[in-house]
This record gives structure tokens, C-alpha cells and sequence, in this order.
């Protein structure tokens, strides 16, 4: 990647898209390999102990943050999760 560009809007488009491939890329290796592991740990530890939707929002970890927390808990308990 280019550290010499001073304004990406004149940057060749070809090579645009190659580095915003490249880019998506590490997103998904990211999100496979590091979060997801991490929603599934939690999922387990706390799914596990409260399997109610409102208590599992009561007790919410002090290391993620109340709307991360709550946008988690949805999604485990979202028809999508489920299928997975």
C-alpha cells in the first residue's frame, strides 16, 4: 500500500479496488478468526447460565459495553443465529 498518496481520489481506480479487495479480505480473516470465536465463547458461557433473553441483558460482562452487550444478546437470539 502506497504511503505516498496524498489524496486518494486521484489514485489509479484499478488499484483502488485491488487494495480495498485485499482489505475485505483481512476484515473476513478477522472476523472468522478472532470474532466469532470470541461471540461463541461468550455465547457459551453465558447462554449456558441464563437462558432467558431479559436476565441474560441483566448480566451483562463489565468488560463489553451495554449496547455491544445488548446487540450480542439479540443476535443469539435472532432466527439467523439460530440456523448457525
Amino acid at each position: 500500500m502506497p504511503l505516498n498518496i496524498d489524496d486518494w481520489r486521484c489514485y489509479d481506480k484499478e488499484e483502488k479496488n485491488k487494495l480495498l479487495k485485499i482489505v475485505r479480505k483481512l476484515l473476513e480473516c478477522f472476523v472468522e478468526e478472532v470474532f466469532y470465536p470470541i461471540r461463541c465463547e461468550e455465547f457459551g458461557m453465558y447462554l449456558g447460565q441464563y437462558k432467558i433473553k431479559d436476565i441474560l441483558l441483566k448480566n451483562r460482562p463489565e468488560r463489553i459495553p451495554r449496547d455491544q452487550w445488548i446487540g450480542l444478546v439479540s443476535y443469539w437470539f435472532s432466527d439467523k443465529a439460530k440456523i448457525l
